[in-house]
């Protein structure tokens, strides 16, 4: 699925965001709203693969 707007594009991860992936996760700005650890690069491929393949377990997964 994908969303288009004049300013933002809304779309599933692919297999090659784990470089977009590492990046933010490696932001300070980041951590201010998720407590988990630091992302490594292997983290950040297993992400972007697993937000291909799975689905939050309810509404509001993730989010603090």
């Amino acid at each position: 699925m994908e969303i288009t707007t004049e300013w933002l594009l809304l779309r599933e991860f692919l297999l090659d965001d784990w470089r977009a992936v590492l990046a933010y996760q490696q932001d300070a700005r980041y951590w201010e709203y998720y407590p988990w650890s630091a992302c490594t690069e292997s983290d950040a491929k297993n992400s972007s693969n697993g937000s291909r393949t799975s689905r939050p377990s309810h509404q509001g997964a993730g989010l603090n």
